[in-house]
């Protein structure tokens, strides 16, 4: 089964929400109410959604559902959560105002 095409709905500056689109074309499903910063990445089982929400990185069901979120203790925004090719790890992007880094963890941010 082919998972849907996540995409922003709305716009950055104004805040955007997550939609799906099914493969084979159709109307675009809004998932959450949550303000997201990028469309999300499916986990290989296509179970979960990763995405980042006001400098925290957020998990999804493939329904919308919010599962989990972490952020840094010192106050680093975090985004752009990336699946590891086989799904037992993410990475990340985070900006303290001072420097950029990336971080990898488990996706419950241990």
């Amino acid at each position: 089964m082919d998972k849907p095409v996540l995409h922003l709905i709305g716009d950055l500056l104004g805040g955007a929400h997550q939609g799906a689109v099914p493969t084979a074309g159709g109307q675009t499903k809004p998932l959450s109410d949550l303000m997201v910063e990028d469309p999300g990445r499916y986990s290989r089982d296509g179970k979960t959604i990763l995405t980042s929400s006001d400098g925290y990185i957020v998990r999804l069901s493939a329904a919308g559902r919010e599962i989990g979120r972490f952020a840094h203790d010192d106050g680093t925004y975090l985004f752009g959560a990336v699946w590891s090719p086989d799904g037992s790890h993410i990475a990340y992007s985070g900006d303290s105002g001072s420097a950029a880094d990336i971080f990898t963890s488990l996706p419950d941010g241990t």
